[in-house]
């Protein structure tokens, strides 16, 4: 008895999909940005366009992780990261049809200030 075989698979990929967000960092993320208003828009962008790839405290599943400043390594000049997140690139999805430039100005710094801190 127990689950069905055709149950298991597939919660064995949801419960792997979901896993690797660490508590701690999220409310390293929560005191991070405080009540930076700009930083603030830049969660609510991450959460809504780049974690389902990046991870929602930027982990990574299928997208890279964004922690230790991997995201600056990559892209040292901000212009540079503005373009990589308007335009995308390889896997990654451009953003500039659905984002407005602040918009992906508070994720650009989300992304640096916070998550590569972490």
């Amino acid at each position: 008895r127990g689950i069905s075989k055709t149950l298991l698979f597939p919660a064995l990929l949801l419960m792997a999909s979901c896993g690797g967000t660490d508590p701690k960092d999220t409310k390293a993320i929560e005191k991070a940005v405080g009540e930076d208003a700009t930083l603030k828009l830049g969660q609510q962008v991450f959460q809504t366009n780049c974690a389902r790839c990046h991870g929602s405290t930027g982990e990574g599943l299928s997208g890279p992780s964004l922690h230790g400043e991997a995201f600056v390594t990559r892209f040292p000049i901000e212009e540079d990261q503005i373009i990589w997140i308007t335009r995308g690139g390889g896997a990654m999805p451009g953003f500039g049809a659905s984002l407005d430039e602040k918009e992906i100005e508070a994720v650009r710094r989300f992304a640096n200030e916070i998550l590569g801190d972490l």
